[in-house]
């Protein structure tokens, strides 16, 4: 039995599927139908909570048959899930029509389509990464989605549920989905949205803070769809820690935001414009006014062109082709870092110029024995092993964290790969501007802004792409000196894992240093906190300007 459910647990998390609670079905459910009459169908029906919480639904809309109206499509479960199987089925059989319940790939051609069609799409569909798709199934459904969905090659699978799922709705009818939050944020997700725009004349969206699967980082929103067939004149959204247990209050969306991203309707404007009103007259100006910021280096094959520094000494490889590289953003904990500060690997940088010989050509010819001459930016070098020799950035900031993401110096010649922001100043900008910079990328002030730019993945994680973190609002100290005492405060609450706490030290400093209103202050900070809390899905407070 203990094998069964070992198995049983790695085919779902591989294939992206998390079964819906009770809770949340009935929320889903209610939000889906408002008549006795409609027509369901779940397009992957797992263990039937949706279908259940439906045929509840229209007992309590009055339906005198709610099992004739409901239907389900799913694929067959592996061997190791037959016993999850044949209960699900038998709890099912109580309240369903069984012939309504289809062994049937929802991505199987749709022969007479007409006949195929529902009042209410009511799913939960697979939350696959586009990179875990087999090529040859990507291609299946693509073929049978059709081109002019014309989802990105980066698409995941449930934005082909959705829009595979217009072919299956009659006209005025519902489209309502259980969705991760990249719904709101990937690229990708973007045509989907825009699609939705085409297709539905209200679009509604209620995001749910609270993480709603178990053995799953993935936290939720459910979208609603009325009226299919129609252009939409009509979107709103909302948040909820958890599964809403009033009487929903919607925020109006803009089709401009919508398209952009929604997710920043959950933030009063008034932060906007409090943050733009107090940063101007403080001094703040975007970061692009002081740096270029660009990803590091671009390997292709980490794990050839990235060795530990020990090894690689052992290996005799010349020295002046090694250089030390940071690799992971954990190790950005301080205000400078230096080699000494335990980075480990060192990146080969060979010159396309140098001869080769001894233990670096063995080196190469194993490289290419394992085939990593032929990567993608290896064939594009004109010498497979030779990267691009880029000069050492003045600092690092980080690209995706959890936590708060701030700017590192780097004084001597560290390196760091693509998971990581280079920092380059501009000429002009001394020393001291550099640590003003760096202090107010501590406050709350720059940490709003890198949070109203960025864009949340999953289980919380903030990526701030290159393009984004230009536009971060930073002080550069107009002349004034940087006191050495509060470096030293900073660095010391940041060495011990106590960003949050470095956070309110600046925000402190300002305050009492910079004559910042304290009311306007204590605004952004409470918006910081805020729209922070949403992205790590704890229990927020909504924001409104008093």
């Amino acid at each position: 039995m203990r094998g069964f459910m070992v198995g049983q647990m790695n085919y779902e998390k591989n294939n992206g599927i998390f079964y819906t609670p009770s809770e949340l079905a009935s929320f889903v459910a209610n939000l889906a139908i408002s008549s006795a009459n409609s027509t369901v169908l779940d397009t992957c029906y797992g263990e039937g909570a949706l279908l259940l919480a439906a045929h509840e639904r229209l007992l309590n809309l009055r339906s005198t048959a709610p099992n004739r109206q409901l239907f389900g499509y799913d694929i067959a479960l592996p061997k190791e899930g037959a016993q999850r199987n044949q209960l699900r089925r038998s709890c099912l059989s109580g309240f369903l029509d069984e012939k309504n319940l289809k062994k049937r790939d929802f991505f199987s051609p749709i022969e007479r389509e007409s006949e195929e069609r529902f009042d209410v799409i009511l799913m939960n569909p697979p939350f696959v990464r586009h990179h875990l798709i087999p090529r040859e199934r990507r291609k299946t459904i693509r073929s049978i989605v059709g081109d002019d969905a014309r989802l990105p090659m980066t698409s995941d699978l449930w934005a082909y549920f959705v829009v595979h799922s217009f072919k299956f709705i009659r006209k005025g009818g519902y489209l309502v989905s259980i969705l991760p939050w990249s719904f709101l944020h990937a690229d990708f997700a973007r045509t989907v949205r825009e699609l939705l725009l085409e297709r539905f004349r209200v679009l509604r969206v209620v995001v749910i803070g609270q993480r709603m699967f178990e053995r799953a980082e993935e936290r939720i929103l459910v979208l609603i769809g009325k009226g299919f067939g129609f252009a939409t004149s009509d979107i709103g959204i909302y948040y909820s820690f958890g599964v809403p247990k009033k009487q929903i209050s919607w925020i109006p969306v803009r089709q401009k935001i919508w398209r952009a991203s929604p997710w920043m309707c959950l933030v009063s404007s008034d932060v906007h414009k409090t943050l733009l009103n107090v940063g101007n007259s403080i001094g703040f100006e975007s970061l692009s006014r002081f740096a270029k910021i660009q990803i590091g280096t671009v390997t292709g094959a980490n794990n050839f062109f990235i060795l530990k520094r020990e090894v690689a000494k052992g290996m005799r490889l010349p020295k002046g082709i090694l250089r030390p590289i940071i690799r992971h953003s954990a190790d950005l904990c301080k205000l400078v870092i230096t080699a000494s500060d335990g980075i480990k690997d060192a990146v080969l940088l060979i010159p396309e110029d140098m001869k080769i010989s001894g233990p670096l050509k063995e080196y190469i010819k194993r490289g290419e024995r394992s085939g990593v001459n032929e990567r993608y930016h290896s064939r594009k070098r004109v010498k497979w092993y030779s990267i691009s020799i880029q000069k050492p950035p003045d600092g690092f900031l980080h690209y995706m964290t959890k936590e708060v993401p701030f700017l590192v110096l780097n004084p001597k010649d560290l390196m760091c790969t693509n998971t990581i922001h280079q920092v380059n100043f501009l000429d002009g900008v001394d020393e001291n501007a550099k640590k003003w910079i760096q202090f107010s990328m501590l406050t709350s002030i720059s940490q709003l802004s890198i949070e109203l730019l960025g864009r949340t993945y999953g289980g919380g994680v903030l990526k701030i792409e290159p393009t984004a973190i230009k536009k971060v609002l930073v002080y550069p100290g107009n002349g004034k000196r940087f006191p050495a005492s509060l470096e030293n405060e900073l660095n010391s609450l940041l060495l011990k894992g106590k960003r949050r706490e470095a956070i309110e030290l600046a925000d402190k400093w300002m305050i009492t240093n910079l004559q910042v209103p304290r009311e306007d202050m204590d605004f952004i900070i409470k918006s910081y906190r805020y729209i922070r809390d949403l992205r790590l899905g704890k229990n927020a407070q909504h924001v409104l300007r008093a």
